[in-house]
């Protein structure tokens, strides 16, 4: 259930791969919503919203867990630059997911979004929905996300082909991908 100094517990693998489909969920969600016609908008803004607010919630639990649990040590190898990447990256997704879900609350907030997605309150979404900081805030972090998730993939990728099995570490291990 708990992290070793090798391998990371369920509890934090079930929590890190919630969180992952989640995210998977909210990238193109984030995007499309802004292309489709007005009742699809409604629909996919309604649905990034909670889910966003899973992730969140799935993030403060997965902080509060990492606060309890003891992190295994760096994968083998990892020195110098590699790990102060490694280290970063992990906690700067941390950090930009926290930033997205309180634009996008913010959002809501300010500009009336949230009564008309939750509340009794009827209309179309407002269409000056950029003209507001915190939409702004939420589209640039979610690009800065995109980012990070890329340098996140590409240095699992990177490891497990030319270290080892690192994504043993997440119980994906064994599926005859590292060299």
């Amino acid at each position: 259930m708990k992290s070793t100094q090798n391998k990371y517990g369920r509890v934090a693998q079930l929590l890190h791969w919630l969180n992952a489909l989640l995210i998977l969920f909210l990238i193109p969600m984030g995007f499309l919503m802004q292309t489709v016609d007005e009742g699809a908008r409604l629909l996919l803004y309604r649905t990034h919203v909670i889910l966003g607010v899973l992730a969140l919630g799935l993030t403060l639990v997965r902080l509060g867990w990492h606060w309890v649990d003891s992190s295994p040590d760096p994968p083998p190898g990892l020195a110098g630059r590699g790990l102060l990447a490694y280290k970063a990256v992990h906690w700067l997704l941390y950090l930009a997911l926290l930033v997205l879900a309180l634009s996008g609350i913010a959002l809501n907030v300010v500009s009336g979004l949230g009564d008309i997605l939750f509340a009794a309150v009827s209309g179309p979404i407002p269409p000056d929905l950029s003209d507001y900081l915190s939409r702004t805030v939420h589209g640039l972090t979610a690009r800065v996300y995109i980012g990070l998730l890329i340098a996140h993939i590409a240095g699992v990728v990177s490891y497990q082909a030319t270290e080892g099995d690192v994504l043993k570490r997440m119980g994906l291990g064994g599926w005859g991908l590292s060299r």
